[in-house]
């Protein structure tokens, strides 16, 4: 009879460049700022994918999606050797490797939710894990 839905974090979406790319040494950048940019896409059509193309969006813009990877570190590599840059989330990376600059923008905080199927039993494990997020989650952390 559907999902049950709680948000229990926020995630901090980064602009992540090779460590000599011109935005390396930024505080902190915008979509406008990315914009002309070569993107390197997690999961085509993904939901991280689809939140993307809706922050260019907003923005008037068009990401310039230049390849999507099925692996974050397949995107952090081409991020690496300067295939492009890449939004997500911040990973474990050495900084020689991959700059990780926050962005700047009303949609750069995504919603990290918790779902279960609504009207069936969960396990106690399931249970335990989902009271303990929740009760975690109460000032929504960003991750």
């Amino acid at each position: 009879s559907g999902l049950h839905m709680e948000q229990i974090a926020r995630q901090q979406l980064y602009a992540a460049v090779a460590p000599d790319h011109p935005l390396a040494e930024r505080q902190r950048v915008t979509v406008k700022d990315i914009a002309e940019e070569k993107l390197i896409v997690y999961h085509q059509g993904g939901n991280l994918d689809r939140w993307i193309r809706e922050m260019f969006s907003r923005q008037g813009l068009h990401p310039s999606v230049e390849e999507y990877t099925e692996e974050w570190y397949d995107q952090l590599i081409k991020v690496g050797v300067g295939d492009g840059i890449a939004v997500m989330q911040r990973v474990p990376c050495e900084e020689d490797l991959v700059r990780f600059i926050p962005l700047e923008d009303e949609m750069a905080l995504r919603p990290v939710n918790l779902m279960w199927a609504q009207g069936r039993d969960r396990s106690p494990a399931a249970r335990y894990l989902s009271e303990f997020l929740l009760g975690y989650s109460r000032d929504l952390p960003i991750m």
